[in-house]
């Protein structure tokens, strides 16, 4: 019995040895292991009106591991675009969505081996709305034998929105869902940002007077009003956006015909208002 006793003993103190060694060798291989040059995010997504202006994309990289405090020197690292499980129908195409100038990226020991890539997103020739993906990787990390490069690529979604033009004057008729009908002449629209709209005293009521107008956006064509509180004149109350409409013309040239707009009052009217430009 006392010889099982210390058997067991002996046994169980080889596995703890074991153990501790395997632990001791693990914590060894992390402390010297390799600095990695990474990008800091998997995602990135850059949406820019489809003008034909080239918008520059930046993505952040650094270099991560257990010894960066020790580098020396710069890092040079050389990205490439994959376009490994994108979709055909969503890949984006080099000289047509994007372009690379420079694929190289050097992370300077002045900046704590942090710096950004950038490349060209493209738009000329594009009909929106649209996106288009990109993944970018790092093939190659030079100038340090003790940083290599990931191989985990950032995925790029390039999103093109509409430009937007509907400012200007115009006639406008409101019917109101009790059957009335009121017709405005020199309604004046402004644009107050991208794709967003004010206008100027016809809107919310229906008939005169009528001392504030709504506010709506515009995306590619298709119109929402913007909720809103609504405090001032003889009414006060919340505007309330009703179904989506679509410009009958071309949004982005401002060569239209008309555009309607829905939306209603809480505890009143709702109204559907044509804006027909003079």
């Amino acid at each position: 019995m006392v010889k099982l006793k210390y058997t067991f003993i002996l046994i169980l103190g080889v596995l703890l040895y074991a153990s501790c060694t395997k632990k001791d060798n693990f914590v060894s291989n992390i402390e010297n292991g390799k600095n990695i040059a990474l990008f800091t995010n998997t995602t990135k997504s850059a949406a820019n009106i489809s003008d034909g202006t080239e918008y520059p994309v930046e993505v952040r990289m650094q270099v991560q591991g257990p010894s960066v405090m020790d580098l020396t020197g710069d890092v040079n690292l050389t990205v490439e675009p994959d376009m490994t499980g994108i979709p055909d129908s969503m890949k984006a195409v080099s000289g047509t969505n994007f372009r690379i100038d420079n694929n190289k990226l050097t992370l300077k020991e002045s900046d704590r081996y942090i710096g950004k890539y950038k490349f060209t997103m493209l738009t000329k020739g594009i009909t929106a709305p649209t996106k288009r993906q990109l993944k970018l990787k790092v093939t190659d990390a030079s100038g340090s034998d003790n940083v290599i490069n990931s191989g985990k690529p950032i995925s790029v979604t390039l999103s093109y929105a509409c430009d937007s033009n509907l400012q200007g004057v115009y006639n406008v008729q409101v019917t109101r869902d009790d059957g009335n009908v009121y017709s405005f002449s020199n309604e004046k629209v402004t644009k107050i940002g991208v794709g967003k709209y004010q206008t100027e005293t016809v809107g919310q009521f229906g008939n005169p007077p009528m001392n504030y107008g709504v506010t709506f956006s515009d995306s590619c064509g298709e119109l929402t009003v913007q909720a809103e509180s609504s405090t001032g004149g003889y009414y006060s109350n919340d505007i309330i956006p009703g179904a989506s409409t679509t410009v009958n013309g071309n949004a982005q040239t401002g060569n239209l015909t008309s555009f309607t707009l829905k939306y209603s009052m809480e505890n009143y009217h709702s109204y559907t208002a044509v804006y027909t430009k003079q």
